[in-house]
């Protein structure tokens, strides 16, 4: 068994989905982790899977995630968490304001981790950060697309539609659904 360490229901529902493919099942566990205050999300999640093993000395899968806006010198990276609370959508917007470039990269990464080893999964999109507000949710996901359509991820929530065009063989799921594979055929043999 393999927790995926998360309090948010939705994002292990999510991972479990990805990963039903692989016939890969995770429990879901809230657990109280220090979260280290490190610009690289992969420093961050790595942390937080060691802590968790430890806690519960049995596999763990911690997922993180973070946005780097290249106009903004890389803006906000893993503290995507902390500006939603802070910052409006049209807060946002003004930050953007007079720049050319509104390009905006979501970073993902997942960690395994065991009594043995630790694994990290990373995987990037590119998008685009819209000039106005639409859909209901958090500030980011109202004025950023990752879709030819433009709709913006809280209007692809609200809707019911995904997020992205299509799902990419690269994502952190994927890459951990065929490696996790590969590594208890070895196990066994």
């Amino acid at each position: 068994m393999i927790y995926h360490i998360t309090g948010n229901k939705h994002k292990a529902e999510s991972a479990n989905k990805r990963l039903k493919p692989f016939n890969i099942q995770l429990k879901q566990k809230t657990l109280h982790l220090i979260e280290p205050q490190e610009e690289d999300i992969t420093t961050v999640a790595e942390s937080k899977a060691q802590q968790a093993n430890r806690q519960i000395k049995r596999p763990v899968l911690v997922s993180d995630s973070g946005i780097s806006i290249p106009a903004l010198n890389g803006f906000p990276g893993p503290f995507m968490h902390y500006i939603t609370k802070w910052l409006t959508a049209s807060d946002l917007l003004n930050l953007m304001q007079n720049k050319t470039d509104r390009t905006i990269y979501f970073q993902n990464v997942a960690v395994y981790q065991d009594s043995q080893q630790q694994r990290a999964f990373k995987s990037e999109r590119k998008g685009l950060i819209l000039s106005k507000a639409e859909g209901k949710g958090i500030p980011l996901d109202q004025i950023v697309t990752f879709r030819k359509d433009y709709k913006t991820i809280a209007e692809c929530e609200n809707f019911g539609l995904s997020r992205f065009d299509s799902e990419l063989k690269d994502s952190i799921w994927f890459q951990f659904g065929e490696w996790y594979n590969k590594f208890n055929k070895l196990i066994k043999n």
